[in-house]
């Protein structure tokens, strides 16, 4: 199962979507600012992160950008309440994966989202990995790592 975090300081928006997403069958974390975002996403591992494009600590797009860097195979959107272009332009420049603005109605936000998440289950079963959805648990073949619901099992012998 696909785990997402939602960061938006507008309550009821972030809730809507949370709502929306775990009707949906996804895994939902949700926090109103990006400093408790950063800390959730570091405790837990995320494989779509979605941040508002403007919020008082700093912008989505530095939010998204420096998660990319902590982890750069995450998925990550922007939902923008009245986007300019050039937040749509730097959104492309740092790799932002989609960019929508809130006007677009949440259940085709959630079908995006859904192509998104197929996309990355076939990009993962086509790399050398096994996978068990129902265990929540990932080994990769050549590097004999092996994560249950995103956090690296460790061995012991």
């Amino acid at each position: 199962m696909s785990r997402i975090l939602v960061v938006d300081h507008n309550d009821e928006y972030r809730q809507a979507v949370e709502s929306s997403l775990r009707e949906a069958g996804y895994e939902v974390d949700g926090v109103n600012n990006p400093i408790d975002g950063f800390e959730l996403f570091i405790k837990r591992e995320h494989d779509l992160v979605i941040s508002t494009l403007i919020m008082k600590e700093f912008g989505g797009i530095r939010f998204l950008s420096t998660i990319k860097n902590i982890n750069s195979n995450v998925n990550t959107m922007i939902l923008a309440a009245n986007p300019s272009e050039e937040s749509e332009a730097e959104s492309i420049n740092t790799n932002i994966d989609y960019f929508f603005d809130r006007s677009k109605s949440i259940p085709i936000i959630i079908k995006y989202i859904d192509a998104l998440m197929q996309k990355r289950k076939e990009e993962i079963l086509s790399q050398e990995l096994l996978l068990s959805e129902n265990e929540g648990i990932i080994v990769k073949l050549q590097s004999h790592e092996v994560k249950k619901h995103g956090c690296i099992v460790s061995f012991k012998k």
